[in-house]
């Protein structure tokens, strides 16, 4: 909203790139669980190194050769405080 109350345009803000390795999920067991409890297979796997990253947000994925391979919302994030890694599922 602005300053008299009327609602404004969403504008979505990139971060900078977060370099990255992530592979493609082939296997069928390996996903998560959406809204009415239907399993989802997982579509990739990416392991980034840090120990701060949101759920439920949009990520664009890119690989090394700088091609879009698409936007996803992060549907899961296991956290590994011994090595300051995280894996996310799209």
């Amino acid at each position: 909203m602005n300053e008299k109350g009327n609602p404004v345009p969403v504008t979505h803000i990139w971060s900078d790139p977060v370099p990255c390795l992530f592979k493609v999920n082939r296997r069928d067991t390996v996903g998560y669980y959406i809204d009415d409890n239907k399993f989802q297979t997982a579509r990739y796997i990416i392991h980034i190194q840090s120990d701060d990253f949101e759920e439920n947000i949009m990520i664009e994925l890119t690989d090394d050769m700088k091609r879009n391979l698409g936007t996803f919302k992060v549907r899961d994030i296991q956290r590994s405080r011994v090595c300051n890694r995280i894996q996310i599922m799209i």
